[in-house]
């Protein structure tokens, strides 16, 4: 799996480029609505790929840290910070895997990803990654996560390049569209005290997700 990101964020075919102009023009915002107030506070997000919302993020937080499997994917979340003027002091960019990441337990007051948790699926429902992102998060702290909806025009695209010879139109090979309904019944597996939205903004694209612990 690691290998499989590391040759995504290095491609540049016209698919991931426009991948790249949306999640940066458009879906980078939407994470941060959801925070709540981020004055004085430490966060982490969970698989930051290149780290569009956190460069954002970085400049009202105390401070911020992004974890990915990829290497490259933090090269490029390096020279974003750099190009937005972000202080070093408020930043740190960590190589490891967001199903056993190595900090201690209880260390940010919020925790988020976008758009992760749906890769590590295969034939059953995989509740590693939000485990983790609970167990780093603080008691009295949020964890916001954010995964593809079944409800958008996004899915529609996802079936037609099921169409078999089209397969190389859908840029991953371990993706799952959520419903209400499946995003509640993993939750409520794990006990835990959250709340659901969708995200109208992105066209239904999300189905948002908040923990409190």
């Amino acid at each position: 799996m690691p290998e499989d990101w590391e040759k995504y964020w290095k491609s540049k075919n016209i698919l991931n480029r426009i991948v790249d102009f949306m999640r940066i023009n458009y879906f980078a915002d939407i994470p941060p609505s959801y925070l709540g107030n981020m004055e004085g506070k430490t966060i982490l997000e969970a698989g930051c790929g290149t780290s569009e919302s956190l460069v954002r993020i970085a400049k009202k937080a105390k401070k911020v840290t992004g974890i990915d499997i990829s290497e490259k994917a933090l090269e490029r979340s390096r020279i974003n910070f750099i190009r937005s003027k972000v202080q070093k002091k408020k930043y740190s960019l960590v190589l490891g895997d967001i199903q056993k990441m190595k900090f201690k337990d209880n260390t940010f007051d919020i925790t988020f990803n976008t758009g992760v948790v749906e890769h590590f699926d295969d034939d059953k429902i995989n509740s590693k990654p939000i485990e983790e992102m609970v167990r780093v998060t603080k008691k009295g702290g949020k964890i916001v996560i954010l995964v593809p909806s079944i409800y958008s025009p996004y899915y529609i695209y996802y079936l037609f390049t099921r169409i078999p010879g089209l397969n190389g139109l859908f840029p991953w090979e371990a993706h799952r569209f959520y419903t209400y309904k499946m995003l509640k019944n993993q939750l409520k597996a794990l006990n835990l005290n959250f709340k659901i939205r969708l995200n109208f903004k992105s066209l239904f694209l999300y189905i948002v997700a908040i923990i409190r612990k």
